[in-house]
Parts: structure tokens; sequence; C-alpha cells
């Protein structure tokens, strides 16, 4: 779990990174999420604001893993709808091996 714990900090920084994008595009670019993301409640839908909740963890180790794939998976759509707009290709292999070494780290 310490590993999976370690991974999961840097992938919380990314999201941020993602979002922030997210709603750039969103916002012709002049929108501003605050330090540490401190606007983003405000500046998400709330479906999408729901689906980055679900990244936080709880106490319990099995609250962490669910979190951990919610992260898996906010990153994946928000990818995904960042590289459209840009006509990049979303890395699905790489993806899919991430994914696969948290599952490792589980078992």
């Amino acid at each position: 779990m310490y590993i999976a714990k370690f991974m999961f900090e840097n992938i919380n920084k990314i999201i941020r990174k993602l979002l922030s994008w997210h709603l750039g595009i969103l916002n012709n670019w002049e929108v501003n999420i605050g330090l540490e993301g401190r606007y983003l409640k405000s500046l998400l839908s709330k479906d999408l604001w729901k689906k980055v909740l679900a990244t936080f963890s709880g106490s319990s180790i099995e609250d962490n893993w669910k979190a951990i794939y919610a992260c898996c998976d906010l990153v994946r759509e928000l990818g995904n709808s960042i590289v459209s707009k840009f006509n990049f290709i979303y890395l699905i292999e790489q993806d899919i091996k991430v994914v696969d070494v948290y599952i490792r780290l589980r078992i």
C-alpha cells in the first residue's frame, strides 16, 4: 500500500493540472483554479466535482483503493477529453499499464 499511496499523491497533482486544462479549454483559457485547486468546486459541473471528491481517500485501506481507481478513471476521462480538443491521441496502452501496476500492488 505504501508504494500505491506514493503514486497516488503524484496522481492528484496530475489531476489538478488536467482539471486546469479542462477548464481552460471550456473557458477560453480565462479561468484560474486557485492555489492547489481552491476554486475547483465552484468552477466544475456537479457531476465532475463528484468524481473529484471520489478521488479523496478515507481511513480504511479499501477506501484508499477506491480513491486510487477513481483517480485512474478521472485521468482517463479528462485525458481523452483534452487530447480530442487538440487532435492528439490518448495513449490507452500507457493507461492500461498504470492501472495494471495498481492491480498488481493490491494483490
